[in-house]
């Protein structure tokens, strides 16, 4: 026996109920003829017995008789004397935003900075009227140029940001560039090789060579360094246990830091 189709002229779906029609048609019909189950209520039915409006009071515990509550896309924009379509919460576009950033759909939000807050900046604003690099330093250090110790004579100095000076050392100290800190290091490393006797020394030598062409302990990579697992600057030495094979790339990236760090940062 052919199965028939639904009577809804260009509608070809199987007809699934009483009237000829299929499902989606026949549940339009069958909503359309039915009203809202409340009490001199004329809104065209929704579901559960109810139109929209009120299945909505239900779910949310409001009774019935409660009068309009004013919000919505028909009501617009709930502050006095704005015409604006309705956005979001009440409210208009642009007051949204405003009750979201303030708190206070009325309060006027600040105008856009275009250009860094710390004097002698002339970086392009990010956030918090900072530039990228003060923000972050900002988040980090808790201020846009912090103070912090000198990490050759410890004086504290303030820390500027830019291509001039340096982050770690001092004016003073940095006086004399990539020389000066590398004389730094050259003291620090000589300080903590103080205590090594010379049957360390010649152990540390002979791991030197036995591992220059393993892998870097890192990425795996073809070895070009040997890296202070403990950094100098935090009181590495050169024993044969501090030492490990390490790239270019991992070694430049891993500097002084300790690690721990570096591989919690991998793991960000």
């Amino acid at each position: 026996m052919p199965q028939s189709t639904c009577s809804v002229p260009e509608c070809d779906r199987p007809a699934a109920s009483r009237r000829g029609m299929c499902g989606m048609h026949y549940q339009r019909i069958w909503k359309a003829e039915r009203s809202c189950s409340v009490d001199e209520c004329e809104r065209p039915y929704a579901a559960k017995g109810m139109c929209s409006m009120h299945y909505k009071r239900q779910r949310k515990g409001i009774p019935f008789d409660a009068p309009p509550q004013g919000a919505g896309k028909a009501a617009g924009c709930a502050v006095d004397g704005c015409e604006a379509p309705y956005h979001a919460g009440g409210y208009c576009g642009v007051h949204a935003q405003r009750l979201r950033r303030t708190g206070d759909p009325l309060k006027t939000i600040a105008t856009f900075r275009e250009q860094c807050t710390v004097d002698g900046c002339t970086a392009k604003h990010s956030g918090k009227g900072y530039c990228i690099g003060h923000y972050k330093a900002t988040l980090r250090r808790g201020a846009p140029e912090p103070e912090i110790p000198c990490r050759r004579c410890g004086t504290v100095f303030t820390r500027t940001l830019g291509k001039t000076g340096s982050y770690h050392y001092c004016p003073n100290c940095a006086a004399d560039g990539p020389r000066g800190w590398a004389l730094l290091r050259r003291e620090r490393l000589a300080a903590n090789n103080a205590g090594m006797t010379d049957e360390c020394r010649r152990r540390a030598k002979e791991y030197r060579a036995l591992i220059a062409t393993d892998p870097c302990v890192y990425c795996g990579g073809p070895s070009e360094a040997i890296d202070h697992i403990r950094p100098v600057m935090h009181g590495g030495s050169d024993r044969w246990t501090n030492l490990a094979p390490a790239c270019q790339s991992c070694n430049s990236a891993k500097k002084d830091r300790p690690l721990l760090e570096v591989l919690l940062a991998r793991l960000e």
